[in-house]
């Protein structure tokens, strides 16, 4: 099983094993207060390897809520599933 966290502006991930993992985020630059955006986490597995379970966790700092949660919630997570040797997989918050 591979969990991969992604924290307010800093990355880390970890594996069981599968490596080669790359992991980008696309976020804007800038958003006004109160205004909502997207983030979106690709995971790409570059190894031979099926990279089974994969969970991503994204780490909200303060001041950040995830539309339509209580704003008290720190940590959204999202289930990816198996990432196939060569596959990418995207996941968007909101």
């Amino acid at each position: 099983m591979a969990i991969i966290s992604v924290g307010s502006w800093y990355y880390f991930f970890a594996d069981s094993g599968a490596a080669d993992l790359k992991l980008d985020a696309e976020h804007p630059q800038e958003v006004a207060s109160g205004e909502p955006f997207t983030f979106a986490v690709s995971v790409a597995n570059n190894s031979e390897k099926i990279l089974d379970g994969a969970i991503v966790h994204l780490n909200l700092p303060g001041g950040i809520a995830i539309v339509g949660e209580s704003p008290s919630i720190r940590v959204e997570e999202k289930t990816l599933g198996d990432i196939g040797p060569g596959s990418v997989t995207k996941e968007t918050f909101e």
